[in-house]
């Protein structure tokens, strides 16, 4: 599928296209021999400026604002795999984006080839809803951190 090198912001609206003119960390660690990985979040842009285009060997991004970690469709999300579109409904039932981005950034780390440097950035959604997640999780810890007064 080919992408689009800009895309147009309506007036108003902030880009959010990190510009070629700057370079990421990921393509300078790359120019210097490393093996780079990014899992979750990117806001930097999409398409031909997702982070799969952006430096790093390996990526698995939501590339936009944000998405619901759980599968609910609360706002649509583009994911990207490698730089190739992906199907959220792809994710296996009951799936958690952040434990999908923590085995993705641990899969990517398990095949290097263990000579390289490496870099990895695992960057989850957790900013916009912290507390969705799922029914299983929600008492894991209560009471830890009560007050002993």
């Amino acid at each position: 599928m080919a992408f689009p090198d800009d895309l147009p912001q309506p007036d108003g609206q902030r880009s959010t296209q990190l510009s070629r003119d700057w370079a990421t960390i990921a393509e300078l660690l790359q120019d210097s021999g490393y093996r780079t990985y990014m899992a979750g979040k990117w806001d930097l842009g999409a398409y031909n400026h997702s982070p799969f285009h952006r430096g790093f060997d390996r990526a698995f991004a939501i590339v936009g604002s944000s998405s619901s970690y759980l599968g609910r469709n609360m706002l649509p999300a583009t994911f990207e795999d490698d730089g190739e579109m992906f199907n959220p409904e792809e994710f296996p039932e009951g799936y958690y984006t952040t434990e999908v981005f923590t085995d993705k950034t641990l899969e990517y780390l398990q095949s290097s080839d263990g000579e390289s440097p490496w870099f990895a950035y695992l960057s989850f959604n957790a900013v916009h809803w912290p507390l969705n997640l799922p029914d299983d999780w929600l008492d894991r810890h209560l009471g830890r951190y009560a007050s002993s007064r």
